[in-house]
């Protein structure tokens, strides 16, 4: 991009009505666009995948299942935690029509003291989360697995500056990075025995160039606004939101709490192996297509002949043109 997406000349207590030209106004929205947008991410992340599981069963080779077993238990407690982390925020500025500089330092505020907050709320309740399970190596596990809360802040408004322009080639092509080393980083670090240390720095490996991406591509250099006034909208509509995805989590979630806290570790290892290869492809496209879906609809929110019509168009085109992109056909 040729200049930063949000000026950087803004000091810390300064905040701009209009933003010099940075305002976001509505945008064009075309079916060429979107499905160029679900183009790159099928094929950038179906490669992606294949490489990551070729690696992963190598990796499944080198390690045990009570390896497995405590990233098991720090990813269901850290999950939780990113659902809430950004408080509905993110998703509320991808669905706003208009957005300026200041709205966007208060909400990377926002987003920081969130996830700086749940990283201590998770460095200090590890002790309490190891001793539900009765695994002591779990408290450094989560206090460790737990910085990705920071490194995540650093990305959040980056990567949703280009969900707005759907700019998902850029986003695709990050992740495939991202993804790849920390594969590749797992390897390493399995083969040299380090057991679940493997499967946490590689996780970190995966976060930090993911970061490092987003804020290289969108040259993202701002100051936080710790000043959340007139947030009101953006977080009545976020905590629905968020409030989606929670009841959501649980319930996909509840199975692996008790696995592990009746069954043990051992078992919960097993079971989030097999249950990780056996929904991996289903959850990539149910997860790029969402992405994609919720930043094309929030582009037409007013318009809600096009809403229709884009709508009953997705239900034919985007599974056939899924099917077509990983060369299989529907049944």
């Amino acid at each position: 991009m040729p200049r930063s997406m949000v000026s950087p000349k803004l000091g810390q207590g300064q905040c701009l009505s209009m933003s010099n030209g940075h305002e976001r106004h509505p945008r064009e929205t075309t079916p060429a666009l979107i499905l160029h947008a679900l183009r790159w991410n099928a094929v950038v992340r179906t490669i992606a995948q294949l490489g990551t599981w070729l690696i992963t069963i190598f990796v499944m080779r080198l390690l045990s299942p009570l390896d497995y077993g405590l990233m098991g238990l720090a990813t269901i407690l850290l999950g939780f935690f990113g659902l809430i982390n950004e408080l509905g925020a993110i998703p509320a500025l991808v669905q706003r029509q208009q957005v300026d500089d200041c709205l966007i330092r208060k909400i990377f505020g926002l987003v920081l003291v969130s996830n700086a907050s749940l990283y201590l709320t998770a460095f200090a309740g590890a002790p309490y989360f190891a001793t539900l399970f009765g695994e002591v190596h779990l408290v450094l596990v989560v206090r460790v697995l737990a910085f990705n809360l920071i490194i995540g802040a650093l990305s959040a408004i980056p990567s949703v500056l280009l969900q707005r322009d759907l700019k998902f080639k850029s986003i695709a092509l990050i992740e495939f990075g991202a993804t790849l080393v920390g594969a590749v980083a797992t390897l390493i670090f399995a083969f040299e025995s380090w057991g679940v240390w493997s499967l946490v720095f590689g996780s970190m490996a995966r976060e930090a160039c993911n970061a490092a991406g987003l804020l290289t591509i969108t040259r993202f250099r701002v100051a936080p606004l710790f000043d959340f006034s007139g947030l009101r909208t953006i977080l009545a509509f976020g905590m629905k939101i968020s409030g989606g995805r929670i009841i959501w989590y649980f319930n996909s979630s509840f199975d692996g709490l008790l696995i592990g806290k009746i069954l043990g570790n051992r078992a919960l290892g097993l079971y989030s192996v097999a249950n990780t290869l056996a929904y991996l492809p289903a959850s990539k496209v149910l997860g790029l297509s969402n992405q994609i879906a919720f930043a094309a609809y929030s582009r037409l929110q007013d318009d809600r002949v096009r809403v229709r019509h884009t709508f009953w168009r997705a239900r034919v085109l985007l599974p056939s043109y899924f099917f077509r992109c990983v060369g299989e056909c529907p049944p």
